[in-house]
């Protein structure tokens, strides 16, 4: 039997839609949005938290919209499409305050436009059509058009489908889109051998890998990060938000460079994304990246900014990395969804001037500073929305020593 009808207040880190009960629980609503008025059932509960599904929403949020894309139903990768987009300033800095136990909401760099951003996406492919996996489900959703990708990555969209569909490869199983704001790439990833003459027909895409291979034209794509361009090769991570990545990498250099420091450690540095910016300011850079092509794309990106004298990488994991080998005095860290853990640890534990540590997952990230922040200072929060339509948000903490 479902509820009686209860206000949601606000939202959580992983996009549910909460509210306190008078009796103290705290209801966590998924598919709901804060400010609806809901009906709900039951479902487990642990402690104080009690999980519930969406009976129904009785009276919608004033930022609740109709979901812009036609495969939102059943595609479900953009879990917020129904929040209207100014909202998201104020709804994430709230989140971010009760994350980080800040007293005042924090600041948040909200992306101009909620359509058109996406640098790269990722489609599987089945029967000769293009989709998405449906949200937390193997169920294969067949898409014709995508609104969150650049408009450079929707205009081939229908090519790719005409040749996805004439080739009919079963081996074929995904295809990375990616743009750097001008070309598009297509990398294809495949479960087993391929037909003989699959390769060559899809070369007619234009720039087409298979992996890291090369099938036609050059794969690799030049990224724009403020004055420069990165290099990224077929199967390189970078952000999707090219343009809200270079008002973050703006951001955290602005901060390392207001401490002056002679000497800056760039942990988890992949192609360079805060490397090539902060040596193309003038100061050595120690990068530490797990190795293999994106280390390559860094060395590659700093030749052409002319700034290979000024950064000395490392190929290994940023866990394994003697921090105490070189000498620096502020450090970037950037670490995947798990957080840094002991890095930040170790790191802290050298006494640098300052610290910016950004974090994809910020529950992991303030859970590293409940553990290890010390008698360092969280000087500061903030947000950088990149990824407009969806949960997710990335967060930027400036830890400085204390005087």
């Amino acid at each position: 039997m479902a509820t009686d009808p209860v206000r949601l207040t606000s939202l959580r880190p992983d996009g549910t839609a909460s509210a306190r009960l008078d009796d103290g629980t705290f209801l966590q609503v998924p598919g709901a949005l804060p400010g609806d008025e809901v009906t709900w059932h039951p479902g487990r509960r642990r402690g104080r938290v009690q999980h519930a599904e969406l009976d129904r929403v009785v009276t919608p949020s004033p930022d609740r919209i109709a979901p812009p894309c036609p495969h939102d139903a059943a595609c479900g990768g953009c879990d917020l499409a129904p929040l209207r987009h100014p909202a998201r300033g104020p709804l994430f800095g709230a989140m971010l305050a009760s994350v980080f136990r800040q007293s005042d909401p924090v600041p948040v760099l909200t992306a101009p436009s909620p359509d058109g951003h996406r640098a790269r996406i990722s489609l599987r492919i089945q029967d000769g059509q293009l989709g998405y996996r449906g949200a937390g489900t193997h169920a294969f959703v067949p898409i014709t058009t995508c609104r969150i990708a650049r408009p450079e990555i929707q205009q081939v969209l229908p090519a790719l489908q005409r040749v996805v569909a004439t080739v009919s490869d079963p081996a074929l199983d995904r295809v990375d889109v990616r743009s750097d704001g001008t070309g598009v790439a297509h990398v294809f990833h495949t479960t087993g051998p391929v037909r003989p003459g699959t390769f060559e027909q899809l070369a007619a895409l234009g720039d087409v890998a298979h992996g890291r291979t090369v099938i036609a034209g050059d794969p690799t794509r030049w990224l724009p990060v403020g004055e420069h361009r990165l290099r990224a090769s077929p199967e390189a991570f970078y952000q999707v938000h090219l343009e809200q990545n270079a008002r973050l990498v703006d951001a955290v250099c602005r901060r390392i460079l207001d401490v002056q420091p002679e000497r800056v450690l760039d942990l988890y540095a992949g192609i360079g994304n805060f490397s090539i910016p902060l040596a193309a300011s003038g100061v050595p850079v120690v990068a530490v990246e797990i190795g293999g092509a994106a280390l390559k794309d860094l060395a590659a990106s700093a030749d052409r900014a002319n700034v290979s004298g000024r950064v000395v990488t490392h190929a290994t994991p940023a866990e394994r990395y003697d921090v105490s080998r070189e000498p620096f005095d502020a450090v970037v860290l950037d670490p995947p969804r798990a957080g840094a853990g002991i890095v930040l640890e170790r790191v802290l534990a050298l006494r640098p001037k300052r610290v910016v540590y950004v974090a994809c997952q910020p529950t992991a990230a303030a859970r590293d500073l409940h553990r290890h922040l010390g008698d360092y200072r969280l000087t500061e929060v903030f947000g950088v929305d990149l990824f407009p339509q969806t949960h997710h948000v990335e967060a930027v903490m400036v830890l400085d020593r204390p005087r």
